[in-house]
């Protein structure tokens, strides 16, 4: 038997290099639980399969037609083909997970930022990532890296806020090379104000060292919605990062 690693990209056929009568789903790394798979032989038997699952077939298949199901895109995972049989004593429907981050990246739904706000006196820098209005995606904030210009240290705060900042930066950057920015959803904006705006809470506190805030509970961000990252003290220059990734309503 071989295990034979794949990607099922959905609205397409992936074709697998595989023979034998004995299939199983042994892992899978995508954004959610057990993600269904079709899996169609040489001799044309279809059946579907979530991971942990197997199925031994009356005639040897020389390969293998597997289907994204349900949608969920792209499905990396593994499958052990061969003849005979095997037994997992582990529970049953257990599966492998790993880090799936890059199947985000992979699927155009991780983005970033980068953007610098420069000291205006006696004004509080301010950026923020918004989502507008009509995107069709809510925003999932999870890492936060902010920094300052300057040998300083100031409090870091953060408000989430139902009004996009007046200075339109530009979209946010997609994590997979080579693509296209974020477009309507994920905007980079920024600006400084006397006050900061609204009733931020305290992240922490920001120097000239850039450190993540990975937040253990990620911030939600919907159509119409903004979160703010502001500098707590006047008249300095913020630098910063806010990682996300998006669902698709």
């Amino acid at each position: 038997m071989y295990t034979h690693r794949f990607v099922a990209v959905v609205g397409q056929e992936t074709v697998l290099n595989a023979s034998g009568k004995y299939v199983r789903y042994v892992s899978v790394v995508a954004g959610q639980a057990n993600p269904r798979i079709r899996l169609r032989s040489s001799n044309n038997d279809e059946i579907d399969l979530m991971p942990g699952q197997a199925i031994t077939l009356d005639r040897r298949s020389t390969y293998f037609r597997l289907i994204n199901v349900d949608g969920i895109g792209p499905i990396s995972g593994s499958l052990l083909v061969g003849e005979g049989s095997m037994t997992d004593s582990r529970i049953s429907g257990e599966v492998l997970n790993v880090d799936g981050s890059h199947v985000r990246s992979m699927a155009l739904e991780a983005f970033s930022t980068a953007d610098v706000v420069a000291a205006v006196a006696a004004a509080h820098s301010h950026i923020q990532l918004w989502n507008p209005a009509g995107s069709g995606k809510v925003l999932v904030l999870h890492t936060i890296r902010m920094s300052l210009e300057v040998a300083a240290v100031a409090r870091l705060h953060i408000q989430s806020w139902n009004t996009a900042l007046p200075t339109f930066v530009g979209a946010a950057f997609s994590m997979h090379a080579g693509t296209v920015p974020g477009g309507v959803y994920g905007q980079r904006r920024v600006t400084t104000n006397a006050a900061m705006i609204g009733q931020p809470l305290t992240l922490g506190t920001v120097s000239q060292e850039a450190r993540p805030i990975e937040l253990r509970d990620p911030i939600i961000i919907p159509q119409g919605m903004g979160v703010n990252v502001i500098c707590g003290t006047v008249n300095l220059a913020l630098a910063g990062s806010l990682d996300h990734y998006t669902i698709t309503l």
